[in-house]
């Protein structure tokens, strides 16, 4: 299993705390960043010293409170992912791993663990939904993060009304105008790929098994009988479709539909 290397994940703590720091010092409201950055480090400081997986749950754990106050971080899923890992607890870290992708879809470290993950886990593991023609059309998808192409498409915008308010002013239409509307394009093109973001992140439930090995069945019942011939194993991906008195239905590409216990997995 790829594990990252130390140095790229000081490298992450100490981009996080730079930040928070500067935050702290320019805003109104320093004790929470302040507070958030002692307590990432924490977690990182507990990583270092931790040696059985319980300690690496423990330390997860600590990753995850930070997130669930509101602190969504590239790095701290990265890191959290890491430590689920170091907890043997496969299906965990492929979840945090895929959120992390998310804010760092460039991430050489994230890209090459998550895929040693998947590969251990088997042909089950990487289900994500294929894109179709869109996929190749916007090809540059994934290349940036969720909140980059909101930022890039607000800069666009912003472009493209300076420029077509300047050219009036400085009476050159001629010059401003196409300017204006190059801008205007890639305005449009960024924001739909930024939609789509929000469509698959935002307005998708998905999942990932935790357990073993799960038996999926064709209704929200131990009653039901299996919906495949073989038990699904951790690790494996899905979207979820509902959720029924504890139990989920999900698609799981090139499988189907079927119904499994919501402890048996988690979701995102």
């Amino acid at each position: 299993m790829t594990l990252p290397q130390n140095t790229e994940r000081l490298k992450c703590k100490w981009v996080v705390i730079t930040g928070l720091l500067i935050v702290s010092s320019v805003g109104c409201s320093s004790h929470p960043e302040l507070e958030i950055a002692q307590r990432f480090q924490e977690a990182e400081s507990a990583f270092s010293l931790a040696r059985s997986e319980d300690e690496f749950s423990l330390v997860a754990g600590q990753y995850n409170e930070l997130l669930t106050e509101g602190f969504i971080s590239g790095v701290v899923l990265y890191n959290q992912g890491n430590a689920w890992m170091r907890a043997g607890k496969t299906g965990r870290a492929i979840a945090s791993w895929r959120q992390a992708q998310r804010y760092r879809p460039r991430d050489p470290y994230l890209r090459a663990n998550l895929q040693s993950a998947i590969a251990a886990c088997g042909s089950q593991a990487s289900v994500i939904p294929k894109t179709g023609i869109a996929g190749y059309v916007m090809f540059w998808q994934n290349w940036l993060s969720y909140p980059e192409k909101f930022l890039l498409s607000t800069i666009l915008l912003v472009a493209a009304l300076a420029v077509a308010i300047l050219g009036t002013l400085v009476s050159r239409p001629r010059v401003g105008r196409p300017l204006a509307l190059i801008f205007g394009f890639l305005f449009v093109v960024i924001a739909l790929s930024a939609v789509w973001d929000w469509q698959r992140y935002d307005q998708t439930i998905n999942g990932v098994v935790i357990q073993s090995s799960v038996e999926a069945r064709k209704g929200n019942s131990e009653s039901y009988e299996s919906a495949f011939t073989e038990p699904l194993l951790e690790g494996a991906e899905f979207v979820v479709l509902e959720e029924r008195a504890g139990w989920l239905n999900v698609q799981i590409t090139n499988l189907g539909t079927a119904w499994i216990a919501t402890r048996a997995a988690v979701t995102y």
